[in-house]
């Protein structure tokens, strides 16, 4: 059972999210002016200037990064209980795997165990936090590598796990402890959200979500969510 008691960063999350839900829509309706900017610019410029068409793919670069941070700060500011249903695991994997952007240096595999039970889940919930985590394992492998993702039943039946692998460099010893805390990020471009977002949508479902190095290096992050969601 999941308990009542949050976590101090929700607690707070939960404090400032009406705050923060209309300061999002704000500056999402912003971002959506600078998006139809660009474009009609485009549209109008044409490449008839090669300055002019990078400074168009800057912006486009720019305000795509801060829609994602949004995005972030939206999911981390609502604290609600998930919306369950019936859930395949295993077609949830292959649904958000087919939508996934990766760069082609970056080799998908995926070792999905047939006949798992349906869990009792939000399925949108569970796909963000699957998400959030096959960006991180995407942007860590700078120099292109392999994503593998695993399904399987826990030992006692009880439980469905995901784990989502990658060949980058891993976690150096010093970030372990510190790579749920709220805005913790090492990455130039990166908001230190999506690790928090990911692991309270799985303990909203009375799950884990652990990360570790790999014992050869890279990155596993691993999902257990109980069947009956609880």
């Amino acid at each position: 059972m999941v308990s009542d008691e949050l976590p101090e960063e929700t607690a707070k999350a939960a404090t400032l999210g009406p705050l923060v839900r209309k300061v999002g829509h704000l500056v999402r309706n912003k971002l959506a002016v600078l998006v139809n900017s660009t474009y009609y610019l485009r549209l109008r410029l044409g490449d008839t200037d090669e300055k002019v068409t990078r400074h168009l793919n800057l912006m486009e670069r720019e305000v795509a990064v801060a829609s994602a941070v949004v995005a972030d700060l939206m999911d981390f500011s609502m604290v609600k209980e998930p919306a369950r249903r019936p859930l395949d695991v295993n077609q949830l994997v292959s649904d958000v795997l087919s939508g996934l952007a990766h760069p082609s240096g970056v080799e998908i595999a995926a070792e999905l165990t047939p006949g798992l039970p349906l869990i009792e889940a939000d399925q949108a919930q569970i796909a963000r936090a699957l998400g959030k985590l096959l960006v991180n394992a995407i942007e860590a492998m700078t120099a292109g590598g392999r994503l593998t993702v695993c399904t399987g039943l826990s030992n006692d039946g009880q439980a469905v796990w995901i784990t989502v692998s990658d060949t980058g460099p891993g976690i150096p010893a010093e970030d372990q402890a510190r790579l749920f805390d709220p805005l913790f990020t090492t990455k130039p471009q990166g908001f230190g959200l999506g690790l928090p977002i990911a692991r309270e949508f799985v303990k909203r479902h009375g799950g884990q979500l652990e990360v570790r190095s790999g014992p050869e290096g890279g990155t596993i992050c691993t999902v257990t969510l109980p069947l009956g969601g609880q």
